[in-house]
């Protein structure tokens, strides 16, 4: 994880004595007075600090963190990379936020309002150049036990400005989350893909514990 904090001002959040890899999947609508803009997309993140803030970050058990008891929200997302398969979404993270976006496709079946016989997730994450190879596919079973609800809100997020410096944000999520500590239920398979995201991913996750939206597996992350 070392590497890629080394040259930015953020330090590792510790959690237990272990640092957090967060991956997440997200589907949304853009609306803009000219356009609607519709976008699935990844985001890989390291849980980080400001390390001039470093008096001020609690030590928290990584439960108590998953339920919201983060409330100094210093700790935060710190963003590695960012496939997505809408080019305006592509473009808009890079110009407002600094974000490390590229444009890709994806493959998934996921819960969704209108399906509710849908209950497991399934979701490939596409080469962008080699597209029939993959950078990851992550599997997580219908009802998992132990779900609790938490409020996380606002959540911070950390990205790198064009001068190397900290750019902060928070995001404001109007609903409940879900949030579980398994030990094993999702998977996350490494694809061929010679992307450097699943470097990275592998990298930081091969060998670890699989953490996705609040769910956390022991000895599920394998490559294909």
């Amino acid at each position: 994880m070392a590497p890629y904090l080394q040259d930015i001002a953020l330090g590792p959040a510790l959690f237990d004595g272990q640092a957090l890899v967060l991956l997440n999947f997200q589907r949304y609508t853009g609306f803009i007075s000219s356009l609607v803009s519709v976008v699935n997309e990844a985001q890989l993140n390291i849980i980080a600090y400001p390390r001039v803030l470093d008096a001020q970050t609690p030590a928290i058990s990584f439960a108590d963190f998953l339920a919201g008891g983060e409330q100094t929200k210093t700790l935060g997302a710190y963003r590695l990379y960012i496939p997505a398969d809408n080019q305006f979404a592509v473009n808009a993270g890079k110009e407002l936020f600094y974000e490390p976006t590229f444009l890709t496709t994806f493959a998934y079946t996921v819960p969704d309002i209108n399906d509710p016989s849908q209950k497991s997730w399934v979701v490939s994450c596409n080469d962008p150049v080699e597209t029939k190879e993959t950078i990851f596919t992550l599997r997580v079973d219908p009802n998992p036990s132990g779900l609790a609800l938490s409020a996380m809100s606002p959540i911070m997020q950390y990205t790198r400005d064009p001068k190397g410096c900290v750019f902060a944000y928070s995001w404001n999520v109007f609903g409940a989350f879900e949030s579980a500590l398994l030990d094993d239920g999702p998977q996350l398979v490494f694809g061929r893909s010679s992307h450097a995201m699943r470097a990275a991913m592998q990298g930081l996750l091969d060998g670890g514990y699989c953490q996705v939206n609040g769910r956390r597996c022991n000895q599920a992350i394998h490559s294909a």
